[in-house]
């Protein structure tokens, strides 16, 4: 509690600054404090050098590398963010080589238009080939730019030194941002935040009249930005609470200086659309355009958890690991949360002229930005725009309680607002530094998972003209990355490898004949969470419907209510004790071999959590 009891002794707003010799304060102010918090949160990422590459990394290393023998699926290497293109003949090409489960439409579409982020991973997998600690160096330098950047972003919208300082180092250190620094398929996320600061920062400078060229710079720096991610638009709600609270003049004007960014991502968006980018057909991303209903069901749900996890509570990360309605209960305690941090908030908001626009804009700033990353699950690594509101926020409120702390009244909203500032400190200035080396290696620990249970498939060179066949896997993604991880590694890839289910719950396969079995599976197939990543609930099944591949013909016998199959018959094109099909469960235990389902005998897989399914407690 040293700094607390050194901001104590600190009055603003026109009066005097107490430090006396305790140097936490000019170490706060001090105009170096961009590149302390820079090599500060550097530093607390490094582990991240050591994890290597994980899950969506060797799809990129794969497409940027062009392996021989790969089929025409339509990817580049500036264009190697595109998972599914809805194009037919590509998604079918993608899914004869294992990179798109058998249930994937013809339109399916995960394509992200991202050719600058891409070509640094040109540069990585081109020039440093198997070096993954300097592409994980590349990285924590683009977290370094980012949280400098930052720095300057609040030195110069805060009027009080040290609460910029405080603000930059509560936003390094966030362990939030743990995982686009240390997964290499996430840099976008670093970039985009980065131009995003950019475009604030020019874009203040030329309304402040202290740069000619500031909005021609915004709007080049928004463009960039763009080119490296579609995220970039989040500064939108930066640059909205900017016209709402700090510009000045009559309001037409302020709102008309929005014009030239919102021209830019309306050609942005048309090009989107006519290159065939976006998320269609897809359970993980709700497409705003295309189906504004579940994008605003995922908004009302995403957005509490979301804001509650940048401010110090729950994790956003377990909200895929939850059922439905733990979901559900996650997003209610968001919103519960969210109500007690306005009131804690609402004297900083209302506060005096001078305070209160600038808090407001944090605010208004931090929720807004967080609308577009709703689109998909809730996750920490989504919080790099919200965070940048949510800091400043954070270091005002303490800035304002500590100046009051040893005021001689007493009353119970005193008593919260202390107990409030020992929260954020503890949760931001304690916690989150100790989390964030973990957090730079968490998705390695879901990386290495998935490359174990790769490891125990078959890899002897008589598997590439044979086809695994696992009757309940916990992701979709497990079937979909053991094409590219083995192809990356060097291992041999089965000719074809099928899920007959995917996610946790109860399953019966029963034979039907020589060929045929039934598979029903509790409470629906693709339940988790929205669809699967490429087949979302706009893609509905219907009572009789058949899904053909070069392997099965899958036809559906029953459905849900929510329209999703909860009974499939598998009618294989060769006996089910083919040679060429290999059979496994994968298990609390193990990934193990097991013989097909016998007449009378059917097979039962019991119940269990994604946790204990993805990541089983395999043998080495």
């Amino acid at each position: 509690m040293a700094i607390m009891s050194a901001l104590t002794k600190t009055e603003v707003s026109g009066r005097q600054t107490a430090i006396g010799c305790n140097p936490t304060l000019p170490l706060l102010s001090h105009p170096r404090m961009a590149l302390w918090a820079a090599v500060t949160g550097m530093v607390l990422a490094a582990p991240s050098l050591w994890i290597g590459l994980n899950a969506d990394d060797y799809f990129i290393r794969m497409a940027v590398l062009g392996y021989p023998g790969l089929p025409d699926f339509g990817v580049t290497s500036l264009d190697c963010f595109s998972f599914a293109d809805g194009i037919a003949e590509h998604n079918r090409a993608r899914v004869a080589a294992n990179l798109l489960p058998w249930w994937t439409p013809d339109h399916a579409n995960l394509s992200f238009f991202r050719p600058l982020s891409a070509l640094t991973h040109y540069v990585d997998f081109r020039f440093l080939r198997s070096a993954w600690w300097l592409m994980h160096v590349h990285s924590l330098l683009w977290y370094g730019l980012l949280c400098a950047m930052v720095a300057l972003l609040y030195r110069r919208m805060l009027p009080i030194p040290w609460v910029a300082g405080l603000a930059a180092l509560l936003y390094a250190i966030d362990d939030a941002h743990g995982i686009p620094v240390g997964w290499l398929a996430n840099r976008n996320a670093l970039m985009t935040t980065l131009l995003g600061v950019l475009v604030l920062i020019t874009h203040d400078a030329g309304r402040r009249g202290r740069m000619r060229s500031g909005v021609l710079l915004a709007t080049l720096s928004l463009i960039i930005g763009l080119g490296c991610g579609e995220a970039v638009v989040s500064v939108g709600g930066y640059l909205l609470a900017y016209v709402l609270f700090i510009d000045k003049g009559p309001f037409r004007n302020r709102l008309l200086s929005l014009v030239p960014y919102a021209a830019v991502v309306l050609v942005y968006l048309i090009f989107y659309r006519i290159q065939n980018y976006g998320t269609g057909g897809s359970g993980l991303y709700q497409d705003p355009f295309s189906h504004p209903g579940p994008f605003l069901s995922a908004l009302f749900m995403h957005l509490p958890s979301l804001l509650h996890a940048q401010l110090g509570l729950v994790s956003a990360n377990i909200y895929a690991l939850l059922s439905q309605s733990g979901q559900a209960i996650h997003s209610l305690v968001g919103m519960a949360a969210m109500a007690v941090f306005f009131i804690l908030f609402w004297p900083l908001l209302k506060a005096d002229a001078r305070a209160r626009p600038l808090a407001r804009f944090w605010a208004a700033g931090m929720v807004l930005s967080a609308f577009p990353v709703c689109a998909t699950l809730p996750g920490e690594r989504l919080l790099c725009f919200p965070g940048i509101g949510a800091m400043a926020l954070v270091a005002m409120f303490i800035e304002k309680e500590l100046a009051a702390w040893n005021n001689p009244q007493k009353s119970w909203r005193r008593g919260i607002n202390k107990a409030a500032v020992c929260f954020f400190v503890g949760a931001h200035l304690i916690i989150a530094p100790l989390a964030m080396p973990f957090s730079s290696i968490s998705v390695s620990v879901f990386g290495r998972a998935m490359e174990l249970g790769i490891s125990k498939l078959p890899a002897n060179p008589e598997v590439a003209h044979k086809s695994v066949v696992i009757l309940r896997a916990p992701l979709d993604v497990f079937v979909c990355s053991l094409y590219h991880t083995r192809l990356v590694t060097g291992e041999t890839v089965p000719r074809q490898t099928w899920a007959l289910a995917v996610g946790t719950a109860a399953l019966n396969a029963t034979r039907i004949d020589t060929h045929t079995i039934d598979v029903w599976q509790e409470g629906g197939f693709f339940a988790f969470p929205y669809g699967t990543t490429f087949r979302g609930r706009q893609d509905p099944f219907r009572i009789g419907d058949v899904l053909t591949t070069d392997g099965f013909t899958a036809t559906v016998l029953c459905i849900t209510e929510d329209l999703r199959p909860q009974e499939i018959r598998y009618r294989f094109n060769v006996p089910l004790e083919d040679d060429s099909l290999l059979w496994y469960r994968i298990g609390p235990e193990d990934v193990v071999e097991i013989d097909p389902p016998q007449p009378g005998n059917p097979v039962y897989l019991a119940p269990g959590n994604i946790t204990a399914l993805l990541f089983p407690r395999w043998k080495s």
